[in-house]
């Protein structure tokens, strides 16, 4: 059989290692894997060629395994959406023509190229809105023998920094992400805020949910998450007190998605492809506040940064794992399902289990009440088994 790996959405440590599970699961069964450029977008272009995924220079350069802890994604990946669907996942009706020269592209493609499984690597816009609605509208579909259209098969492995899946305990790169967040913590409580007295204002990843900003933060002074807004007055009073009692060196980490009078802040410019305002920007109106109440502040915003660095082994070790697992499923003949680690798991190392495809939701939030106001602090253990870099003393 042909095999082709697709990823959507934003790049995740683990990635490559996720991929080369998927990979070497069925090169070990004699199937041949191909890779489908950039998302959604290689799928919908019309008459594409997909490579052999033993031909991309890296993997000639490097073998195959060295994408164990390669940052970033091989296939390249971009957030295109492959069907006009709207978030409740229905089709728009006012975007008939683009259904029908998006679905007539992707049979095409997958034609042409003789796909019989896609194997795909993504959050609920790549999974649920994208592949399992190309599933329900009968699209992932090629011409066979005699032209009859046969069904390809689609298996994936969920994505996402954001740790947000309901019904899932654990999604690989988080871990890796949030580790990222504490060293920028770290390297900018010593290289500003000790040596300029002033508070360091850090805006992280988290649209709705707050777990990034909050395990990001375990080595700041507080945090401010999505899901409990505060007002001005909240905010200045909690920090007028950190200062009376623990200096002026201090670092606030910020969730973009944290709601300023019950809206977040958006970027100026259009909507992504998913039809998501980009957000940004909610550091600014913090720092604001503290400045407008004498405290001195700076700001930054890592952004994409979460996302680029290699991840740790275990991150590395567990996505490899989920990559296997959704392979060996496709190839004992299941259909639109992924590959998770249930929601009642303890340790990366637990059994895992397969999902439909369809049921995959993000936006899983944090629990508002372990959130303590007076301190801007989460109160409640949010990484499991954590790998401690060496920049954290023990």
């Amino acid at each position: 059989m042909k095999i082709a790996l697709l990823q959507g959405g934003g790049t995740c440590p683990g990635s490559n290692a996720a991929h080369l599970g998927l990979t070497e699961t069925a090169l070990r069964d004699g199937h041949e894997v191909v890779v489908i450029p950039e998302g959604y977008r290689g799928l919908i272009t019309p008459n594409q060629d997909y490579r052999n995924i033993l031909e991309y220079p890296f993997v000639r350069e490097y073998g195959l395994h060295s994408l164990f802890l390669e940052p970033g994604a091989l296939p390249c990946t971009s957030r295109t959406k492959p069907l006009p669907v709207d978030d409740e996942g229905n089709l728009v009706q006012a975007d008939m023509n683009v259904f029908h020269g998006n679905a007539a592209a992707i049979q095409e493609n997958l034609t042409q190229n003789r796909i019989d499984i896609l194997a795909l690597v993504g959050g609920d816009d790549t999974l649920w809105r994208g592949a399992s609605k190309l599933h329900q509208y009968e699209v992932l579909q090629r011409r066979g023998l005699h032209g009859r259209y046969q069904t390809v098969q689609a298996v994936g492995v969920p994505k996402t920094i954001d740790n947000d899946f309901y019904g899932i305990s654990y999604s690989f790169g988080a871990t890796t992400a949030a580790l990222r967040g504490q060293a920028f913590v770290d390297e900018m409580r010593r290289a500003e805020a000790q040596n300029c007295q002033k508070v360091v204002v850090i805006e992280t990843m988290g649209r709705e949910s707050g777990w990034l900003p909050a395990a990001s933060a375990e080595l700041a002074d507080g945090v401010l998450i999505p899901e409990v807004e505060l007002s001005e007055d909240d905010v200045v009073r909690a920090m007028q007190e950190k200062v009376r009692t623990m200096g002026k060196a201090l670092v606030l980490v910020v969730a973009e998605g944290h709601t300023i009078k019950g809206k977040m802040i958006h970027l100026a410019g259009p909507p992504d492809a998913f039809g998501h305002m980009r957000l940004g920007g909610v550091r600014f109106i913090i720092e604001q506040w503290l400045n407008n109440a004498k405290i001195n502040t700076m700001q930054l915003c890592p952004g994409y940064l979460f996302r680029s660095s290699p991840p740790t082994l275990r991150d590395a070790h567990f996505a490899r794992r989920l990559g296997q697992t959704a392979m060996e499923a496709a190839l004992a003949g299941k259909d639109g399902v992924i590959a998770h680690l249930p929601e009642s798991s303890r340790s990366l190392e637990d059994p895992l289990a397969l999902m439909d495809m369809a049921a995959i939701r993000g936006g899983k939030k944090l629990d508002p009440a372990a959130y303590d106001a007076a301190t801007l602090r989460y109160t409640k253990p949010l990484m499991p088994e954590p790998e401690r870099p060496s920049w954290i003393d023990p």
